[in-house]
């Protein structure tokens, strides 16, 4: 990593945001109960800092992000950090064994799971920007074609179908699959990997099931955990 590189300040921080048990889980028609923890779901923070601005990435392993979490996390650090709404991306890696946060009928929420999340987040971006530092972003761009597919298919009769369908009736797929996978690395001055951010579309529903008892982040669990065993971070 050259020292021509512009620099500007990057914190990281992690936290762990595993409920109470037992919880029900988000993501299917049908109420799915985890009494156990198969692997922690967390909420990991990158704050960057250029020319007096703020702008913070939380990605959380929940199904989706609510109006009112995004709203009760600003409420409690927005002017304590000096994060302006606009500069906070909150958003969720959509696994699909973890807590509801939505308001559905047939999915009862843990209310102290939702109670306690905004600030466990809250404090995530507290610790993200006390650990502010010099640092050089890196951007990166491959192709993943083997783990994906699209789940629309199209039949030999014109129709489509979405999920399984009779394999002797399916002309393939209804429409593309996108392979790429984007990535923002962050170095610091001794040239370390600090953080890694990752894009790849690809449902994380691949552990669980319809009959999934635990709590777990999924396929982006995972490839944080080898991302960690490579660099470090």
């Amino acid at each position: 990593m050259s020292s021509d590189y512009p620099t500007c300040l990057a914190g990281v921080a992690r936290i762990c945001i595993n409920p109470n048990l037992p919880v029900s889980l988000a993501g299917y028609f049908h109420d799915r109960v985890a009494d156990r923890v198969r692997d922690d779901l967390g909420a990991d923070v990158l704050v960057l800092e250029n020319g007096g601005r703020r702008v913070a990435l939380v990605s959380c392993d929940l199904i989706s992000i609510t109006d009112e979490l995004q709203g009760w996390v600003l409420e409690r650090v927005g002017e304590e950090l000096g994060l302006a709404p606009e500069a906070v991306l909150i958003s969720a890696s959509h696994t699909h064994t973890a807590p509801e946060l939505r308001v559905r009928d047939v999915f009862p929420r843990r209310q102290d799971f939702l109670d306690e999340l905004p600030e466990r987040i809250a404090q995530a971006l507290r610790e993200a920007v006390a650990a502010l530092a010099p640092a050089t972003i890196h951007a990166g761009q491959s192709q993943a074609k083997s783990f994906s597919f699209n789940r629309l298919n199209r039949l030999k009769d014109g129709s489509e179908v979405f999920g399984r369908a009779n394999p002797e009736l399916v002309a393939g797929p209804a429409g593309p699959v996108d392979p790429s996978v984007q990535t923002l690395a962050v170095y610091g001055p001794d040239r370390k990997v600090r953080a890694v951010v990752v894009n790849f579309a690809c449902h994380p529903d691949i552990i669980g099931g319809g009959r999934a008892d635990f709590v777990s982040a999924d396929w982006p669990g995972e490839m944080r955990r080898c991302l960690q065993a490579v660099y470090g971070v």
